[in-house]
């Protein structure tokens, strides 16, 4: 069987499809934004963009796409190629807009910049869309937000690939083949009337316990082929207990192409708090 000696970079085509995705969603936040309905104006706590950053997701999922169908492997220059396109597109938006909404021969492109920062406002809590006072100098600082919220959003797609496993000999990502979990036996029924120093340390101990299975079930497979290592997998539990103080979710992925393969573990546990907690415990990724 042959293999490719080199890695797969995104190509024209990955670019392409990136491209039309962003200009279909910034199209539409346009032609929204002509019937008062601005998206991008979309504010979670009055700093975060959170309209800015969904429109960027949107712009972002054709990279992510062709990248994935693909199999191209994400490196940073890629990621700032984004990040670029994404500030241009943003800035062209603009651009649009003013050559649709403005009189031109009356207004120059930066006059208009000027009066759309200087203009922005927030719509008053309770008020049926009554705004407040415009913004003035504050609205230049919430006008980079916007664009920052566009870029951000538009890089996180492709962003996710890096962290997922990536066969270099054969230009393929790894694909989720099983999963298996590891409670511990310790439930929350323990913790019931219990004082917080005792929830501490039932806690404690059921968090060492699944993390103690977790590192045998690694030592014992670090040097076996791919279908030992899918039987034991297939040993474990196949679904999560929800009451245990800890879980392990174990998971298998597998290189198309070979036996390249990669074992990941994540432990998912309870606090005394009572809200969960989430941490990458291991990473086991075996060449064919």
């Amino acid at each position: 069987m042959s293999h490719a000696t080199s890695t797969r970079s995104p190509g024209l085509l990955v670019i392409f499809c990136g491209l039309i995705t962003t200009t279909i969603s910034l199209v539409i936040v346009t032609l929204l934004a002509g019937t008062d309905f601005n998206v991008i104006g979309w504010y979670w706590l009055f700093v975060i963009p959170l309209g800015a950053i969904l429109v960027g997701l949107a712009s972002g999922t054709g990279y992510y796409f062709a990248s994935k169908w693909t199999n191209s492997k994400i490196v940073g220059v890629f990621v700032w190629l984004i990040l670029l396109i994404s500030i241009t597109a943003y800035v062209i938006s603009h651009f649009i807009s003013y050559r649709m909404f403005v009189n031109t021969e009356e207004f120059t492109f930066i006059q208009y910049i000027q009066a759309y920062a200087e203009g922005l406002s927030f719509e008053k809590s309770g008020s049926n869309g009554e705004y407040g006072d415009p913004l003035g100098k504050l609205g230049y600082f919430f006008l980079l937000l916007e664009g920052l919220g566009v870029s951000i959003g538009s890089i996180y797609p492709v962003a996710s690939l890096w962290t997922q496993a990536y066969c270099d000999r054969c230009n393929f990502y790894l694909k989720k083949q099983r999963t298996g979990f590891i409670s511990s036996d310790e439930t929350t029924a323990d913790l019931r009337k219990k004082k917080k120093p005792e929830k501490e340390d039932i806690l404690v101990g059921a968090i060492n316990s699944s993390i103690m299975r977790t590192g045998q079930l690694f030592e014992e497979n670090e040097a076996t082929p791919y279908e030992t290592i899918q039987s034991a997998i297939g040993h474990l539990d196949q679904s999560q207990k929800k009451k245990a103080l800890a879980n392990v979710t174990v998971e298998l992925f597998k290189c198309p192409a070979c036996d390249t393969h990669q074992i990941k573990a994540t432990l998912i546990n309870q606090t005394t708090g009572g809200s969960p907690a989430t941490s990458e415990l291991a990473k086991l990724i075996k060449p064919s």
